[in-house]
């Protein structure tokens, strides 16, 4: 372990600066694993002036999570300019690539002890309400309607994309590639979703399946009608 020499700071810059250290270290070990005391040595200051800053161990690991989700968010903006289905494989890309630097953070939010800190689900939802609204804009942006049916869908494949990637991390068992389109195949599934559940749209667009789908779902309101 090394220990900084003390330099006088800013607050500001004092605040960043423990924020700092604790992301390089998540790159090394679970969050848990992470002590104050290694924090305050590499800081060059005394553990006390850490809590001056961070009134608690749980507090100073909400801050790290709180930055690592805005981090996230800036490395898989969309790129607007290019096709919706491109911009989607590209974000899921970077994605991907974001959560394979710290892989037991990312299991430690969503399923760890992290993920019953108030603070800390309040970072993760946060995360997610700003996917949910860059998905929604790809996915409006190809004519479809803004409805809540699509928004509570998007949501959806967002819990899907947590638990495909958690499974990724620790199985391996496709290819990174695979996952990619696995997950980009699901939101098309997503996007369909709403539209059979219109009236009068459920069969008529698969024909095929018009009496599987029937049997499965019953009468539609216009046979009800009829």
């Amino acid at each position: 372990m090394t220990t900084t020499k003390r330099t006088r700071l800013a607050p500001g810059q004092r605040r960043a600066q423990l924020i700092e250290l604790g992301l390089a270290l998540l790159r090394e070990k679970p969050i848990e694993d992470i002590s104050v005391e290694d924090i305050a040595a590499q800081a060059g200051v005394s553990k006390g002036l850490l809590f001056h800053y961070f009134g608690s161990k749980n507090e100073y690991q909400a801050a790290l999570v709180q930055a690592v989700t805005h981090q996230l968010l800036d490395a898989t903006e969309p790129d607007y300019s290019q096709t919706p289905l491109r911009a989607l494989e590209a974000a899921l890309d970077s994605y991907i690539s974001f959560v394979e630097q710290a892989p037991n953070l990312y299991i430690s939010m969503l399923r760890g002890a992290l993920s019953s800190i108030p603070d800390m689900v309040a970072s993760v939802e946060a995360s997610r309400a700003s996917i949910a609204v860059r998905i929604l804009a790809l996915v409006t942006s190809l004519g479809i309607d803004d409805t809540i049916a699509l928004r509570v869908s998007i949501r959806g494949w967002i819990a899907l994309v947590e638990e495909a990637v958690i499974d990724w991390l620790t199985k391996r068992e496709i290819e990174r590639g695979e996952l990619i389109e696995l997950l980009t195949g699901a939101l098309i599934g997503v996007i369909l979703g709403p539209m059979l559940a219109r009236e009068g749209t459920r069969t008529h667009l698969f024909p095929e399946f018009n009496r599987p789908i029937a049997e499965t779902l019953g009468p539609t309101p216009e046979d009800r009608a009829g």
